[in-house]
């Protein structure tokens, strides 16, 4: 029998604190997987990214299943982070956006404010002309690594089945 646990438990929320950029994978159409860098914000319930109309929210408006990759170090023995699946919903910036999401994307600018007054970010800024978009992904399982620990587990739904080198 499995059981619920949370999905962005202690751990994973520590490994998300570690890094600004996540891995964000979504499906096209045509069911093949399509994986881009975003800056993101998480407050233990909801991972949230800000972007501009793109492949990834045109998947997304299609199929709205997603996972989210945090991978951290640079070789084995420090080589841990976390697969984390769910699904998403969006908001055009012209939309009303959840005070929660609004917090959250307030987070990324703060996190990211000197790439933001950057002279290359501003010049950017003044000739993209795509509409802001804001993604909401709510986690329902993932899996974490710890390949140096020797440690895996899983969270959220099938928490309770057996992962990694404790399942032998």
């Amino acid at each position: 029998m499995t059981t619920s646990s949370p999905v962005l438990d202690d751990r994973i929320q520590s490994y998300l604190a570690e890094t600004t950029i996540v891995r964000f994978a979504t499906v096209t159409p045509s069911g093949r997987p399509h994986v881009a860098p975003f800056w993101f914000a998480t407050d233990g319930e909801r991972i949230v990214i800000g972007t501009l109309a793109n492949q990834t929210t045109r998947n997304l408006a299609a199929n709205p299943d997603c996972s989210l990759l945090v991978d951290l170090g640079t070789d084995f023995r420090d080589l841990r982070g976390a697969h984390i699946r769910g699904h998403a919903r969006m908001w055009r910036d012209d939309e009303v956006v959840p005070e929660a999401v609004r917090t959250l994307l307030a987070e990324i600018n703060r996190i990211h404010s000197d790439e933001l007054r950057e002279s290359e970010f501003e010049r950017y800024e003044r000739w993209e002309t795509r509409v802001h978009v804001f993604i909401e992904m709510i986690p329902e399982s993932a899996t974490w690594f710890d390949l140096g620990g020797a440690e895996m587990g899983r969270t959220g739904n099938g928490a309770q089945r057996p992962i990694g080198p404790a399942s032998r």
